[in-house]
C-alpha cells in the first residue's frame, strides 16, 4: 500500500516538473521567435500588441520593401467612372399594340421601362521601369429586385456566395516594356492579358475590328513605323476540364468543352502597321498616314460553326478546320484641327466548311457503287467580299460645332435558287455596332457577318442583325451655350445579301414570277426562299435627337428621343419566329448622367 502511495506521489512531482518544463520551453519559443520575427526596418524590434504576449504583429508580412511600396503607391494612377440612366422602348417588334384579344396583347405589347446603373474601377500600376499592370473592375445592373447586388431569376446571391451578376475584369494585362524609357514614338512592349485591340484611325466607328482580346500583343514602335502584332488571342477554349479539380474554382464555359477534347480552341492572329508619311495622327495637326492590317482566324471544334461535319461535335472530336482571313488599307489625313478624313479598304476570304447533305433520298444504289460522292451536295460557304468605308470630320470653334458625314459597306451573303448560302461576302473580325439608341443598343446588330468564337456569325433575319449592310450616316454636334450642346445623328441602312432569283430582274412581277417557279422545284425550302425576298431591300433609318449639358469636365447629363422607321426589309416576311417584322415605327428615350473622377 505503502508502495503504490510512493510511485502515485512520484507521478505527481514528475507532472509539475514536466508541466513547468514545457511552460519555460513555450515561453522561451515565443521570445525565440519573437527575436527572429522579420523585422520592418534594419535593427528594428517587432511591434507586439500590448497585453498579447501570445501574438506577435509583423508589419512586413509579405517581406517586401516596404519603402519600395511607399514610392509605388505615390506612382498609381487611377479612375472612377459611375453612369446611370434611364430607358423607354417601344415597338421594338416593329408591331402595333393589338388589343383585340389576350393573346395578340402578349404578342404586340413590348413596351418598357428599365434604370440601369454601372461604376468602373481602372487603375494603371507601374510597378517598374520595365513593368506595368492594368487592371480594370466594372459592375453593372439593373434597378430593382436587388439586381444591382448580384441576384437575378439563376442564381440568388441570397443563397449563393457571389451571385450571377459579379464584378467582372475590364481589363487586366502585365504591360512588359523591352526598352528603357518607352515613349509613344519609341516603345517595344509585349503586353500580356486581357486587352483593347483596334485598327485605329477610325473617326466614329470601326465596324471591322475592335475587341477586347484575351490576347498576346508585341508594340513596336520606332522610326519606321507603328507595328501592333498580335500574337495569340484565344477566343475560344474548350478544352476537357472534368479531370482538373482547381477549375471548380474559375469561370468556365461548359457549353464549349462538354466532348469536344483538345481541338476546340478557336484562335485570332494578325497585325496592323502604321506608317505617318507626313506629320502623325497620334499627335494631331496637319498629317498624312496610312495603315495596312492582315488578320487570320481558325475555328476550332466548338458548338455551332466550328463542328458542321461531326454535327457539333456528336460524331467526332474534331474541327472542321474553317479558316478566314482579313487584310486591308487605311488613310488617314488632316488639315490643322478642322478637317479630318479616314478612308478604308478591305477584303476577306476563307472557307466555313459544312456537313454535306443527300442530294435525294431515292437514289440508284448503282449510281452510289461508280461515285458515292454524286449522292451529295457541296454545302460549304466561302467568306470571300469586299468592304469600304469613307469617314469626313469637319470641327470649328474649338469642337463647338462639328460635321461628321459617314459611309460603309460591306458586300452581303450570296445564295443559290434552292436557298443555300454559297458566300458569307465580307466577314469582319468584330467590330463596333451601327446605329444610336435603338439598332445599336437594343437590336445590337454589325453591318457585316464577323469572326466569333464559335464560327462565323452571319444571321440576316434575327433581332441582332450580323450581315452583310450599306449604312449611310451624318451627325451634327453644336454648342447652344457654353456647356449646353445639341447632336443631331441620322442612319440609314440598306442589305447587301444576293439572292439568285433576283439576278438580271427588272421588275418585281418577274422576280414573283421567278420565285413561283423555284417553289414549284424546291418546296421543302419555301420559308427560306420566301424570306430571301428581304434581301437587297432597305432595312430602315434612325433618328437621334441628344442635348448634352457638360456640367463639368468630368461630368455631364444627357436626354436622347430616336425614332427608327423600318423599310420594306422589315414589311417582308422573314425566316426567324418573334425577330422585328412589321411597319410601325420603333421608338426610344433615354436620359442619363455620367460622372469620371
Amino acid at each position: 500500500m505503502k508502495t503504490n502511495k510512493k510511485r502515485l506521489g512520484f507521478l505527481v512531482r514528475a507532472m509539475r516538473r514536466f508541466s513547468s518544463g514545457l511552460l519555460w520551453a513555450l515561453m522561451l519559443t515565443s521570445g525565440l521567435w519573437a527575436q527572429n520575427a522579420i523585422p520592418t526596418a534594419p535593427g528594428a524590434a517587432p511591434v507586439v500588441s500590448p497585453g498579447a504576449m501570445d501574438f506577435q504583429y509583423q508589419d512586413n508580412y509579405f517581406n517586401l520593401d516596404q519603402a519600395e511600396k511607399s514610392a509605388l503607391l505615390k506612382r498609381i494612377q487611377w479612375k472612377m467612372t459611375v453612369w446611370m440612366n434611364f430607358n423607354y422602348a417601344n415597338n421594338s417588334d416593329l408591331r402595333s399594340l393589338d388589343e383585340s384579344s389576350e393573346t395578340s396583347i402578349e404578342l404586340t405589347d413590348d413596351r418598357l421601362y428599365f434604370m440601369v446603373s454601372g461604376a468602373e474601377l481602372a487603375t494603371f500600376i507601374p510597378v517598374s521601369p520595365r513593368l506595368d499592370v492594368r487592371l480594370d473592375l466594372w459592375k453593372a445592373g439593373f434597378w430593382g429586385h436587388d439586381q444591382l447586388g448580384g441576384r437575378d431569376a439563376n442564381n440568388d446571391s441570397r443563397s449563393t456566395y457571389t451571385g450571377a451578376n459579379t464584378v467582372n475584369f475590364g481589363l487586366f494585362y502585365l504591360n512588359m516594356h523591352l526598352l528603357t524609357a518607352p515613349t509613344p514614338q519609341r516603345r517595344a512592349d509585349l503586353v500580356v492579358g486581357r486587352q483593347e485591340h483596334k485598327i485605329g484611325g477610325q473617326l466614329d466607328r470601326d465596324y471591322l475590328m475592335s475587341d477586347i482580346l484575351d490576347a498576346i500583343v508585341l508594340n513596336w514602335h520606332g522610326r519606321f513605323g507603328f507595328l501592333d502584332l498580335l500574337l495569340l488571342d484565344v477566343y475560344s477554349s474548350g478544352s476537357s476540364t472534368q479531370d482538373v479539380y482547381f477549375v471548380q474554382y474559375l469561370s468556365y464555359d461548359s457549353e464549349k468543352v462538354d466532348g469536344f477534347g483538345g481541338d476546340v480552341n478557336t484562335l485570332r492572329s494578325g497585325f496592323t502597321y502604321r506608317y505617318p508619311i507626313y506629320g502623325d495622327s497620334m499627335v494631331g495637326g496637319t498629317h498624312v498616314d496610312g495603315r495596312i492590317f492582315y488578320y487570320a482566324a481558325r475555328f476550332g471544334a466548338v458548338n455551332e460553326g466550328g463542328s458542321d461535319r461531326t454535327n457539333e461535335g456528336a460524331n467526332g472530336n474534331y474541327a472542321d478546320n474553317d479558316v478566314t482571313f482579313m487584310r486591308g488599307l487605311r488613310m488617314n489625313a488632316g488639315v490643322d484641327n478642322w478637317l479630318f478624313v479616314s478612308g478604308t479598304y478591305a477584303e476577306s476570304y476563307g472557307i466555313d466548311r459544312k456537313r454535306p447533305d443527300l442530294l435525294v433520298t431515292d437514289i440508284d444504289r448503282n449510281i452510289l457503287l461508280i461515285n458515292p460522292e454524286a449522292a451529295f451536295v457541296n454545302k460549304d460557304t466561302d467568306t470571300n467580299g469586299r468592304s469600304w468605308a469613307l469617314e469626313v470630320k469637319f470641327s470649328f470653334f474649338d469642337k463647338r460645332l462639328e460635321f461628321v458625314p459617314a459611309y460603309f459597306l460591306a458586300e452581303g451573303g450570296r445564295y443559290d435558287y434552292d436557298g443555300t448560302q454559297r458566300s458569307h461576302g465580307f466577314v469582319s473580325f468584330k467590330g463596333n455596332p451601327m446605329g444610336g439608341i435603338l439598332t445599336a443598343m437594343h437590336y445590337g446588330g454589325t453591318p457585316s457577318a464577323y469572326v466569333d468564337d464559335d464560327g462565323i456569325d452571319d444571321w440576316p433575319y434575327e433581332r441582332r442583325r450580323r450581315t452583310g449592310t450599306e449604312v449611310k450616316s451624318m451627325s451634327l454636334t453644336g454648342g447652344i451655350t457654353e456647356k449646353v450642346f445639341l447632336i443631331l445623328a441620322w442612319w440609314e441602312f440598306q442589305d447587301t445579301n444576293e439572292a439568285a432569283f433576283y439576278k438580271g430582274t427588272s421588275s418585281l412581277l418577274e422576280q414573283n414570277y421567278r420565285i413561283v417557279k423555284i417553289l414549284d422545284k424546291y418546296p421543302e425550302q419555301r420559308t427560306a426562299i420566301e424570306a430571301q425576298r428581304r434581301m437587297g431591300q432597305k432595312v430602315g433609318e434612325e433618328f437621334n435627337l441628344t442635348v448634352e449639358w457638360r456640367i463639368q469636365p468630368t461630368w455631364k447629363a444627357w436626354a436622347t428621343a430616336g425614332i427608327f422607321k423600318p423599310g420594306r426589309y422589315y414589311t417582308t416576311k422573314g425566316d426567324v419566329e418573334g425577330a422585328p417584322e412589321g411597319s410601325t415605327p420603333f421608338v426610344g428615350f433615354q436620359a442619363g448622367t455620367k460622372v469620371v473622377f
